[in-house]
């Protein structure tokens, strides 16, 4: 937990502020202040709902650029205002039948490889007869992909508690690959979006950017 509470203290202590005042759904913030109550217990701490709220705002802009990087090469530092579809080269594939979802190695190994599942994800409804296996990139110590699955017929749940978010359930027991995907050179932040690939390309390759 020392990277977080380094995270929580820079936040906390270094960087500038700005006030931002928007409305938040009630449910929501309810959540956000159990968790840091849970935090706060874990490290015996202050980890107040604005440090929270600056996490998760940050994790999603990590997510979205790495996505229009991977994607349509768009950086966001340079971006003028001028895309064009024929100037932005498009990453984006229609013939997956993969999809990879980032997780953790408790959650990992307890539910993908045990349970035969993988819960609670976000798939859009049309992508879902698309899909026929299922990949987890496990994060540190790991970081890297070492089993795919195929999924059971029919077998996306929705979620009653999470809008839009599905069950997933295994056809049979994970299957390892012949060696482990690595991370390589592309941000471990690009895997906290599905990334959506073939089952050809999974099976040939080395690394996350061979996806």
């Amino acid at each position: 937990m020392s990277f977080a509470r380094d995270k929580i203290e820079e936040r906390l202590n270094t960087r500038e502020k700005k006030q931002l005042t928007f409305n938040v759904d009630s449910s929501l913030i309810e959540r956000m202040d159990r968790i840091s109550e849970i935090f706060n217990d874990i490290n015996k701490r202050n980890y107040p709902r604005n440090a929270l709220l600056e996490d998760a705002i940050e994790a999603y802009l990590d997510e979205i650029e790495s996505f229009l990087k991977d994607n349509y090469q768009i950086s966001a530092e340079s971006y003028r205002g001028d895309y064009e579809p024929e100037k932005y080269k498009t990453g984006i594939i229609d013939d997956f039948d993969t999809v990879v979802y980032p997780g953790y190695q408790d959650g990992f190994q307890e539910v993908f490889l045990r349970e035969h599942k993988w819960y609670y994800v976000r798939i859009r409804k049309e992508n879902i007869e698309k899909v026929k296996y299922v990949a987890i990139y496990v994060g540190r110590p790991q970081s890297g992909i070492t089993h795919y699955a195929k999924v059971k017929k029919d077998g996306y749940t929705p979620s009653k508690r999470y809008p839009n978010k599905y069950l997933i359930e295994l056809e049979g027991e994970p299957i390892p690959l012949n060696r482990k995907i690595e991370l390589g050179n592309v941000s471990a932040a690009s895997l906290r979006a599905p990334k959506y690939t073939t089952l050809e390309k999974l099976l040939q390759a080395k690394t996350v950017a061979d996806l």
